[in-house]
């Protein structure tokens, strides 16, 4: 920042930071001028304590400091630092304001305007993940590249879905090293899914909901009167030193199954999808069985397991690293 006093009129004048009452020019380098309150500045950043005072000789001569920043960058800056009575809060709704507002942050050491950005980063991640994640990513918001890294699992074709984005601000953030990290992160979270279908041993038994709730039956236990097929798995109960097999519908771990496996393809769908698409066919599976009344049951059964199994999966995703 660079500080004159000068008589000059400035090319252009900020139509809402212009305070007649104003001690300090803060002119932009595209030539707009900002006329703010120095007292209001050192309040906003500690990098504006030793703003000059007007010359007493000449009171109407305000410093001038010339800035690195654009109009709209300084704009921006004052919008948030100035009280509310003056502006509102600023929305970071485009990838461009967004940048403008973490490199404003990070250059005036400005604490609050980090987690506006980090916010606003959470936000944009519905609009492009990929594109929240490289922001995010090169600026160092760990909370929001997680949070993007996590939304777009929930995009099929994601690295394809990024050539049909005309956000061309925001492509430009978008570089190799940043798909690089983002396909590890993919990858990671594929793997990080087989623990479920592992589950399934006396070390490593299933934990994530409870025999009762998938309306199984201890091994050692008389054999139902049903036609449904079964399968053993191994759970371990809350209160339980030990885990114990246990004879489930084949249907419920088919259901399972297919869940992982489709989280886990190359062309992996939303996790709502996958959740949701196995859903008629293990019905369809259950229903055939005529004793058990496998409509009622397998409906129950399924939709405890659905809400159980996407619990599962987001804490497993939350141990895979965004920053790989």
């Amino acid at each position: 920042m660079g500080v004159q006093q000068s008589l000059e009129r400035p090319l252009a004048a900020d139509c809402l930071f212009n305070f007649p009452d104003a001690d300090v020019i803060l002119r932009s380098c595209d030539g707009v001028d900002f006329a703010a309150h120095a007292i209001l500045l050192k309040l906003i950043s500690p990098l504006f304590k030793d703003i000059p005072r007007p010359a007493q000789q000449l009171p109407f001569l305000r410093p001038v400091i010339e800035m690195m920043e654009d109009s709209h960058s300084l704009r921006l800056l004052l919008a948030f630092g100035y009280p509310r009575t003056v502006c509102e809060v600023p929305e970071l709704l485009t990838i461009a304001d967004i940048k403008r507002a973490a490199v404003l942050a990070r250059r005036y050491d400005i604490t609050f305007l980090h987690t506006e950005v980090e916010q606003a980063l959470a936000r944009y991640c519905c609009v492009s993940p990929v594109i929240a994640f490289a922001v995010s990513w090169k600026f160092g918001y760990h909370n929001a590249a997680r949070a993007a890294a996590r939304q777009s699992l929930d995009v099929p074709d994601i690295f394809k879905s990024i050539t049909c984005s005309d956000d061309v601000v925001g492509l430009g953030e978008v570089s190799a090293a940043t798909l690089i990290v983002l396909y590890r992160y993919r990858v990671s979270a594929s793997t990080q899914l087989e623990h479920v279908l592992q589950l399934n041993s006396f070390d490593r038994p299933v934990t994530w909901i409870a025999p009762s709730q998938v309306e199984a039956l201890l091994l050692h236990e008389a054999e139902s009167a049903c036609t449904c097929t079964l399968a053993i798995v191994w759970f371990r109960q809350p209160n339980a030193t030990r885990a114990s097999e246990w004879r489930v519908y084949s249907w419920w771990w088919e259901y399972v199954s297919n869940v992982v496996a489709s989280l886990q393809s190359e062309r992996r769908p939303r996790i709502d999808d996958a959740l949701n698409d196995p859903m008629s066919r293990c019905m369809r599976m259950a229903s055939q069985c005529c004793i058990c009344d496998g409509g009622v049951v397998a409906a129950r059964v399924l939709h405890a397991t659905r809400e159980a199994l996407r619990c599962e999966i987001e804490e497993l995703l939350k141990t895979v690293s965004a920053c790989i």
